[in-house]
């Protein structure tokens, strides 16, 4: 597994364009506006300008800072009209900011630095008038050491831009580490530095160029192994600022008379320009605000603004959060190293294996028809401690595949058994294959395959987490346009992106399951359920025919009931269940149990059900305290369609029941249909195909009237 720590403050961000930006670990500055750290404005013009020297100059603008080594930090800002010479000062400690340097030009390197050191800057314009107020502070940090890759570890970064008027940086160009102190970082940021900005106009093409320049200005400060370079962005308006602000305070030094020039330019970017070595990928999510009027413009701005395929229009806020976590679960910040074993007994040499993941049954013809599969040959070499097990001549069936390909796999010895392991597996799921896992074997002397049935396949699976790293910048609207009440649906939908990408980083072992139950539904099947676990994908149901016995696994759900079926009749068995996840499996939940129906009870088991004809358009029944349920069994074709109606319908029938359908191997297929008290049946069943199906009546559970009469109906 990947080591996943801290690396250089400035490294990765993840930009949703929500007009939102991270602000990391800058010292208390009241008077500071702090500027996006990795923009490079070169400003609409060169040299310092000629103007009335009798006039102090203003403030320098576009000030950014970048780390050029270990020891050095270059300094650059936007040219001042006016200004003859400029200083640059460096905070000194206790928000005091000391020169530092005098240069003429639009730009300082500062050396003899520390390394792995932030350090905070502004700059003054002069002239023989006099000096102009401090520029707003940026800072960088140096190098770990020499020039070139500056990364601390691998991990998710995430920046923050906020914008309405203007494009701010709430991580003020610093892109956050994900970890557990990142996280309540960047959601300090957003509950504190979030909100409707009191600028006017709508900047969005403004902020997704800052966000893909901080990209780029960041560049080599990126680790080698980089993953991914994500832009998120949120709008729920037409831009109206962002050419303006292009003229006012260019980016990267473009200037853009028209909004299909510069959404034509970004479109561009989007697709070509890539991150140290990364392409990016850029996706758009926006909400129509009621302001705006041209459609199809919305449409066409959120597509050029993400990559293909990438945009979404939603109809409502309501919708936005699910939105960001279908990107959050996109993002494949994750990467998945599974590891295989196979056990087998001391097999004799040029003895067959097969491994199946998709037969139920037990005859040799079961095994041959199996389409996903891992099959090879046993060899045995030595005698005593000088035997050699190997498996060879590997093939796979059904999306398996491993990196071992063909083999051949040395074996590990543990006492009567051999263990061989698969690296780098592909195509298992255990939530799926496990509980249909059997191994089958064939001697030298034999055409037939033997499964083995003691073969247990528990623990057979291994995966490794590897977290890869992974710069995503948010870019959020803060337009006036926008309410207070929408303005927090944004918050929570960032929020919950952040918290998303940070449990998939960092899974921990769910909770034992809560809430388990088991009722019977057959005399050879019985349901179990339980309450669903939080950071689960998946659970185990284990099943023993003693509370205190040996517990099997019987099925892998990804909800959360499972119907055992095959089980003997009028027979009490005991379930556990688990749940799971890529961080493990938790412990065993409490039993719980139930006993199947009796197959011999006459009018209340399919054994005795009552025969009926698909073309009986009305079936009416009883429910009594000697017959609590009725069981019918009907060929239905497919598209016929089942309903019924119960207490209260016209006052003509009295018991409030609900219907359970089998199909011919007793699987049920529906559980518990309200026919909905006192009306038609709310969801009437369709059959998908043609055949022999069984159908158990019972009372609604908790109905007061659990007995009388009620009616069922095909059409």
């Amino acid at each position: 597994m990947k080591k996943h720590t801290r690396f250089l403050t400035g490294i990765f961000s993840i930009m949703l364009v929500f007009g939102l930006f991270l602000y990391t670990g800058c010292p208390d500055d009241s008077n500071d506006d702090t500027t996006n750290l990795w923009e490079n404005g070169s400003g609409n013009g060169s040299g310092n300008g000629s103007g009335n020297n009798n006039t102090v100059p203003s403030a320098p603008t576009g000030v950014s800072a970048v780390a050029l080594s270990s020891s050095s930090i270059s300094v650059t800002w936007n040219p001042v009209s006016g200004a003859t010479l400029y200083s640059v000062y460096r905070n000194s400690g206790d928000n005091t900011y000391t020169p530092i340097g005098y240069p003429s030009s639009t730009s300082y390197t500062v050396t003899g630095l520390s390394a792995d050191t932030t350090y905070y800057f502004k700059v003054k314009a002069e002239n023989e008038a006099g000096e102009s107020d401090y520029s707003s502070s940026v800072f960088a940090k140096t190098l770990l050491g020499g020039s070139g890759s500056n990364a601390e570890g691998e991990g998710v970064y995430i920046g923050l831009i906020s914008f309405a008027g203007n494009a701010t940086d709430l991580t003020d160009g610093v892109p956050v580490l994900l970890d557990a102190a990142g996280k309540n970082s960047l959601i300090s940021k957003l509950n504190s530095g979030y909100a409707i900005s009191s600028q006017g106009g709508t900047a969005l093409f403004y902020a997704v160029h800052k966000a893909l320049a901080n990209l780029k200005s960041g560049e080599t400060q990126y680790p080698a192994n980089l993953d991914l370079v994500n832009v998120i962005t949120f709008t729920d308006g037409l831009d109206n600022g962002s050419t303006g602000m292009s003229a006012a305070n260019p980016i990267e030094g473009q200037t853009f008379d028209s909004d299909n020039d510069y959404t034509t330019y970004l479109s561009g970017e989007i697709a070509g320009r890539s991150i140290a070595g990364k392409s990016i990928t850029a996706y758009s999510v926006g909400v129509m605000g009621g302001d705006v009027s041209d459609t199809t413009k919305f449409g066409n701005d959120l597509a050029k603004i993400a990559s293909t395929g990438r945009s979404q229009s939603l109809t409502d806020f309501g919708t936005l959060q699910s939105s960001f976590e279908n990107i959050a679960n996109e993002l494949q910040i994750t990467h998945n190293s599974t590891t295989f074993t196979m056990k087998t007994t001391l097999l004799a040499s040029n003895t067959k294996v097969r491994m199946t993941f998709d037969v139920t049954g037990t005859s040799p013809t079961d095994a041959a028809a199996s389409a996903k599969y891992i099959e090879g040959t046993i060899t045995r070499t030595g005698t005593g401690t000088g035997m050699v097990y190997t498996f060879g001549n590997i093939t796979y069936a059904g999306g398996l595949g491993s990196t071992q390909g063909a083999g051949p796999i040395t074996g590990t010895i543990t006492g009567t058994e051999v263990n061989f392991s698969f690296t780098g597996v592909s195509g298992y799921n255990p939530s799926t294959d496990e509980s249909t896992a059997k191994q089958w074997t064939m001697p030298s002397s034999s055409t037939d395959w033997q499964v083995n049935s003691e073969y247990d396949i528990g623990g057979a699976t291994d995966t490794q987490i590897e977290k890869r790293s992974a710069i995503i910048y948010l870019v959020l609207d803060a337009s006036k346009s926008l309410n207070s009440t929408q303005i927090g649906q944004i918050k929570t939908a960032a929020i919950s992106f952040i918290e998303s990408l940070y449990t998939k980083l960092n899974p921990t072992t769910p909770s034992v399951p809560t809430g388990v139950s088991a009722s019977p539904q057959s005399s050879s099947s019985i349901s179990v359920s339980w309450s669903s676990v939080s950071g689960a994908t998946s659970y185990k149901v284990y099943r023993s025919t003693s509370y205190s016995g040996t517990y099997t696994l019987v099925g892998s759900p990804s909800g959360t009931s499972y119907t055992n079926t095959g089980l003997s009749s009028n027979t009490t068995y005991y379930y556990k269940v688990k749940a799971v996840n890529s961080a493990g499996e938790s412990d065993y939940s409490t039993y719980t149990s139930a006993t199947t129906t009796s197959s011999s009870s006459a009018g209340s088991s399919y054994s005795n059900a009552i025969a009926l004809s698909s073309s009986q358009s009305w079936i009416s029944g009883t429910l009594s305290a000697s017959s609590p349920e009725v069981w019918y069994s009907v060929y239905a074709y497919s598209g016929y369609l089942l309903g019924g109606r119960d207490a209260g319908y016209s006052n003509s029938y009295t018991s409030d029941v609900v219907f359970n359908i089998y199909n011919a191997n007793l699987d049920l297929i529906a559980a518990d249909m309200d026919v909905g008290y006192g009306s038609y049946q709310t969801g009437y069943y369709t059959f998908t195909s043609g055949g022999t199906y069984y159908i158990r009546v019972v009372p609604y559970s908790g109905s007061a009237s659990n007995y009388g009469t009620y009616a069922i109906y095909f059409w």
